[in-house]
């Protein structure tokens, strides 16, 4: 049942139940319109302890329709209260939600050949920490990339910090990280205007051509090529995506 805002004033872990219980129902979950405007009008923060509610938004991250519970609590301002880095620039912020979502549409999987296709499903598909598998946790740096910045290696870690504050463990941060700081480098790989040295990783293919499907859809028909092409070049790609 939808909580109450007072509910959720003396309690700021229902706000996230909530929204896990939104992507539980695929957003079937009737949500009162006056219970998200009144969130919005809310005094901030809504949730002034971060760590308290990790678990419940961790158990949102593992959702397939994880998309749907995130959006709500950006709606409501919660989001920044948790990753405070989030806040900022209003065009990035959809851009980068509408990106999440097409990771879950699979907007990454048209046009991929059975071997990349494999590549990128036998890397995401394994579990870190017994906590999150990579899907997640590349879904999660989908919706931090590209931040507000040009020196993304900053921006990288200043997502990491804000994460090990909230209580990801070292291997997620790792995983998270490394596509943050790598995802315009890869962006311009797959528009075909970056270098040979660059290694294209089978998270990259899953970030950027979710991204180019909502920015940029007029190049992804070329980008799922050079994918392709990058992903089964060797004989063995998954050696280089162990770690």
């Amino acid at each position: 049942m939808p909580a109450t805002i007072e509910e959720i004033r003396e309690n700021p872990l229902r706000l996230i139940e909530l929204a896990r219980e939104l992507a539980e129902s695929e957003g079937k979950l009737d949500l009162p319109a006056s219970l998200v405007a009144d969130l919005k009008a809310a005094e901030k923060p809504l949730i002034s302890d971060r760590t308290a509610v990790r678990k419940e938004f961790w158990a949102l991250l593992a959702l397939p329709y994880r998309h749907l519970g995130i959006r709500l609590l950006d709606e409501t301002g919660a989001l920044g209260d948790l990753i405070p880095c989030w806040e900022g620039n209003s065009v990035r912020k959809e851009l980068r939600l509408n990106a999440l979502e097409q990771v879950h549409l699979e907007a990454w999987k048209p046009g991929l050949g059975e071997a990349a296709f494999k590549a990128i499903c036998d890397v995401h598909d394994v579990v870190i920490d017994r906590r999150l598998n990579r899907w997640a946790l590349t879904a999660l740096a989908t919706l931090l990339a590209g931040g507000d910045t040009e020196n993304q290696p900053i921006w990288a870690k200043t997502v990491r910090r804000e994460l090990h504050e909230f209580g990801a463990t070292e291997a997620e941060l790792v995983w998270i990280e490394r596509l943050v700081r790598e995802f315009n480098a890869a962006l311009l790989f797959l528009r075909g205007m970056g270098t040979d040295e660059f290694h294209l990783r089978p998270e990259h293919v899953v970030a950027c051509l979710s991204t180019l499907a909502v920015a940029e859809p007029d190049v992804v028909k070329s980008a799922v090529v050079i994918a392709d092409k990058a992903l089964t070049a060797s004989a063995n790609p998954l050696d280089s995506n162990k770690n």
